[in-house]
């Protein structure tokens, strides 16, 4: 496990609220010279606290109105179909995520498609051609209140 001291988490703070922020401007909020900064930032990355750099994309000016949470209970519970449908999953594009659950669902599902009509055609032509699928339960969503990808940094 790693264990980032104040320096390397107010490094992990400030690329979590922007990626494109360059070594040199994290080194001037710290107070230090751009090359440790980097040095920390390359060694995080190597360990893989730092897994990758993406943009967060507002997925209402692309036309994605509607998003979905689908609990997903599958037919067959072995080892090789729990892997088959998670990897069928992987390859749809309007899955944004994915998670196994313990409980009364086995998978939990956040979707997202331009209306009412592509969600219908997404489980006719996508989620319906999964053949260890037993049940699809879904809520819409009416209002997004929260959404982040940043992980709390917690001062030890």
């Amino acid at each position: 496990m790693f264990n980032p001291d104040l320096t390397d988490e107010t490094i992990l703070k400030l690329l979590q609220f922007n990626a494109k922020a360059s070594n040199k401007e994290i080194a001037n909020q710290l107070g230090l010279t751009p090359t440790p900064v980097y040095e920390r930032i390359k060694r995080m990355e190597r360990i893989g606290v730092i897994d990758c750099y993406v943009a967060k994309v507002n997925r209402l000016k692309l036309g994605y109105s509607l998003m979905a949470i689908c609990q997903i209970t599958l037919i067959d519970h072995s080892f090789d179909a729990l892997k088959k449908f998670e990897s069928e999953t992987a390859a749809i594009d309007e899955i944004l995520e994915c998670f196994h659950m313990a409980g009364h669902y086995d998978y939990f599902l956040k979707i997202v498609t331009k209306d009412m009509d592509c969600f219908k055609d997404f489980l006719e032509r996508k989620m319906s051609t999964i053949d260890n699928v037993g049940q699809i339960h879904t809520s819409f969503l009416l209002s997004e209140i929260k959404h982040t990808t940043a992980i709390p940094i917690v001062p030890k």
